[in-house]
C-alpha cells in the first residue's frame, strides 16, 4: 500500500523509514479504526531545501505536503533531522487516510478534524503548543470551536493554539465517546454531510454543543467553601477566654488580696488616730 522513493542515503535508512510509516498506520487504525483504502506513494528529499526547490512559492517552513487527489506524499528530511522528520512524516500520513475516507464531491470536513487527528498521530503534544493551550484556558481566551472549523488563522501564535486545540478536541471526542464513534465520523463526512449533519448523526449533538461541552469539560470545578460549624458557648469560652477553673481561681485570690488591703489600711488608719 506504500512506496517510497529516495535519494543519497543507505537502504537501511530507507528500511527505518518504512517501519515507521507501519507502525504509524498500525496505530492509527487501533486508535481511530482508518485505514488506507488506496496504494500511496511517499517521494524523500534529502532536506527541505530540496523539496522546497522542487515546488511552487513554498513557504519558508514547509517540511511536508500531502497531496491527496494524486495520493502522493514529498517530504524533506535526512538522518541527522529523523525524529522531526518522524513526526512530520506520520502527519502528513493521517492527513492522507482521513481524506481517503472522508472525500466527497459534496462537502469537506472541517480543519479542526483534519489537523487534530494528524497532530494526535504524532504522539505527545510539543512543550510550546502544550503552553498556550493551558494560557488560553487560564485566561479564557481558547478559540471557538465553530472558528477552528475554518481555515486556521495566519498570525503565528493564532494558528499553534488551532492546532493545540484540535489535538485536545480529538483527545476529548476519542476518550469520551470511543474510536467507533470517531470512524463512524469520518464515514458520515465521506457520505457528504455538513459539520454540523455529521456531529448531530454521529454523537447526536452539534458544533455549537461540542464547543459548550468541550469548554465546560476542560474547565476546572468550582470547589464550594465548607460551612463554617456551629460553635457551643462552652466552646468558645474555653477556646477563646480563660478556663473557667482558672478564673475562678484567680478572681478568689484577687478578692483576698483586696480584703486584706482594706483590712490593713484600716488598722494603720486606727493607730494613727
Amino acid at each position: 500500500m506504500v512506496t517510497l522513493y529516495w535519494y543519497g542515503e543507505e537502504r537501511s535508512f530507507a528500511d527505518e523509514i518504512m517501519l515507521a510509516i507501519g507502525d504509524s498506520l498500525d496505530w492509527l487504525e487501533e486508535d481511530t479504526g482508518a485505514v488506507l483504502l488506496e496504494p500511496i506513494e511517499i517521494y524523500l528529499y534529502a532536506n527541505s531545501q530540496d523539496l522546497q526547490g522542487s515546488m511552487i512559492f513554498p513557504h519558508e517552513w514547509t517540511g511536508g505536503v500531502t497531496y491527496p487527489e494524486y495520493r502522493c506524499i514529498v517530504i524533506g528530511f535526512g538522518p541527522e533531522d529523523f525524529d522531526w522528520g518522524k513526526r512530520v512524516l506520520v502527519h502528513e500520513l493521517t492527513h492522507m487516510v482521513v481524506h481517503q475516507i472522508t472525500s466527497s464531491p459534496y462537502g469537506g470536513m472541517p480543519t479542526w478534524l483534519d489537523e487534530g487527528l494528524a497532530m494526535r498521530s504524532e504522539g505527545p503534544l510539543a512543550y510550546y503548543f502544550v503552553t498556550l493551550f493551558d494560557r488560553a484556558i487560564a485566561n479564557d481566551s481558547l478559540i471557538s470551536v465553530q472558528s477552528i472549523s475554518s481555515p486556521f488563522s495566519a498570525v503565528s501564535e493564532l494558528s499553534y493554539l488551532s492546532y493545540a486545540e484540535s489535538y485536545y478536541l480529538i483527545d476529548y471526542l476519542i476518550t469520551t465517546y470511543g474510536k467507533d464513534k470517531m470512524f463512524s465520523l469520518l464515514e458520515t463526512f465521506g457520505e457528504g454531510a455538513s459539520y454540523d449533519g455529521a456531529l448531530m448523526e454521529v454523537y447526536d449533538f452539534d458544533t455549537s454543543d461540542l464547543n459548550q461541552q468541550w469548554q465546560e469539560y476542560l474547565s476546572p470545578p468550582v470547589e464550594q467553601a465548607p460551612e463554617p460549624e456551629e460553635e457551643s458557648a462552652e466552646t468558645v469560652s474555653e477556646g477563646k477566654g480563660i478556663n473557667p477553673a482558672l478564673a475562678g481561681t484567680l478572681a478568689a485570690l484577687v478578692t483576698a488580696v483586696l480584703l486584706l488591703l482594706s483590712l490593713a489600711t484600716e488598722r494603720w488608719t486606727w493607730r494613727r488616730g
